[in-house]
């Protein structure tokens, strides 16, 4: 899980659904690994400001309520909870998550806690968690979240790396 962490100036790269709305504002959301149905309905704590956006970057995009939607990969630096983008690159749903470590195969007792502690990490906004999943026949718990930064790994790491699969939108860049 270390490998996922990003720390304030750090380089990152993510693939997201991005909006600008009609003033201009213009947010990553990283609700999920595919583009959203409705790319307005992403909670509050799953946006992050983005600047230097060039919304032509922008594949699959449309306008919903005055808002201008798209999909991309970016390549920027991670400042205070936002993102000045570098480089676009065209959305790469496929290859959205980082490897995670191949693991020993868990029972669903062993599970069953880790998804309990995942469970409630969940309901704290804070830890922008926007889905769980596995942990019936899996190895792991999958835990899709909007970024790794050094206190949500520190309220994860109790759980255990073996025990859980963190999938972050916003991860650290190749290289970076």
């Amino acid at each position: 899980m270390e490998h996922l962490i990003v720390h304030n100036g750090d380089r990152i790269r993510a693939t997201a659904q991005f909006v600008i709305s009609p003033t201009g504002a213009t947010t990553l959301h990283g609700q999920a690994a595919v583009p959203l149905t409705d790319p307005i309905a992403c909670s509050d704590n799953l946006k992050v400001p983005v600047h230097g956006l060039i919304p032509s970057k922008l594949v699959d995009g449309g306008t919903t309520s005055g808002n201008y939607y798209g999909n991309a990969t970016i390549i920027g630096t991670w400042s205070d909870g936002q993102i000045q983008i570098e480089q676009h690159l065209p959305p790469d749903f496929d290859a959205f998550f980082p490897a995670s470590p191949a693991t020993a195969p868990h029972t669903p007792a062993q599970l069953a806690p880790a998804r309990a502690a995942v469970e409630a990490l969940m309901r704290n906004t804070e830890n922008g968690i926007s889905m769980i999943g596995g942990g019936t026949g899996h190895n792991q718990i999958q835990v899709r979240l909007l970024i790794v930064t050094e206190p949500i790994y520190r309220r994860f790491e109790p759980i255990g790396s073996e025990l859980v699969d963190l999938r972050p939108t916003i991860v650290p860049a190749p290289g970076g």
